[in-house]
């Protein structure tokens, strides 16, 4: 006798659609697990490029800070170099200044001042300035009075002009630097004398201002302004300085390598 479950009808498997993929809950979570750990690396390495990129920043920077101070500090030489390559001429002693200006006077000219024309320049012709005293603009007023002493109102006081003691046009000071015009100043002071419109007769100070232009170029370095110069030093000053009448005074810095150069020859 067949049992039922020998009699029941065996059902049959309905055949697969092959266009429905087959499910796999297990391929499912461990292919979330898999991009979750994924996005967990992800995040590792933003994190440690974003590190990375704030330490190359920080490293930039230090090296500008560390650059800029570089900088600074060869600034401060290069500042103190030009500072200790010049000095002030008109505190040396007179017979230094006096030299330097007669060699000034014979590298121009490109000849030598014989022994008979320098006993005949004296050294009461060079002004010394005080030292401890800036030689700038601000100062300029205070190194004058000091030159003329306690006659400097009498001589230099604009109101005697109003009371018609001193005609207009003869100055007891005259101040020659290099400028904007270069020669131009000196050709019209030239032109001036030669007029009659500008007067030596009270001149007794002429100031050279030693000071350096934008180019670094001074009165005794631009060539055409120190031949224009050295045109009216031999026209108009030359005989004064010679008869005691007029005095020089260099008022600024120097380049330290022309005064040593005037020194050797002192000591030669």
């Amino acid at each position: 006798m067949a049992s039922a479950a020998q009699r029941a009808p065996k059902r049959k498997r309905r055949p697969r659609d092959p266009s429905v993929p087959l499910s796999r809950p297990f391929e499912r979570k461990g292919a979330q697990r898999k991009e979750s750990g994924g996005s967990e690396e992800k995040r590792k390495r933003r994190k440690e490029e974003e590190k990375k990129k704030r330490k190359e920043q920080k490293k930039a920077q230090d090296e500008r800070e560390s650059g800029m101070n570089t900088e600074e500090e060869k600034g401060g030489e290069a500042g103190g170099t030009a500072a200790s390559s010049s000095f002030l001429l008109s505190t040396a002693p007179i017979p230094q200044q006096l030299r330097f200006f007669l060699e000034q006077f014979e590298s121009a000219n490109k000849f030598k001042i014989s022994s008979l024309e320098l006993e005949a320049v004296k050294d009461t012709c060079i002004v010394k300035l005080a030292q401890g005293i800036n030689q700038d603009v601000d100062n300029f007023c205070k190194h004058v009075k000091d030159t003329f002493g306690e006659s400097w109102k009498e001589v230099l006081q604009e109101g005697k002009l109003l009371k018609g003691k001193v005609d207009a046009g003869r100055p007891a000071l005259l101040i020659i630097s290099i400028s904007a015009l270069r020669s131009l100043e000196l050709l019209r002071i030239k032109k001036l004398i030669d007029m009659e419109a500008l007067g030596l007769s009270r001149l007794s100070v002429i100031v050279l201002d030693m000071h350096k232009d934008a180019k670094g170029f001074s009165l005794f370095t631009l060539p055409q302004v120190r031949n224009e110069f050295w045109d009216l030093y031999k026209s108009h000053i030359h005989q004064r300085l010679v008869q005691g009448d007029l005095r020089i005074c260099f008022y600024g810095p120097t380049s330290i390598s022309e005064s040593e150069k005037t020194q050797a020859s002192d000591e030669s």
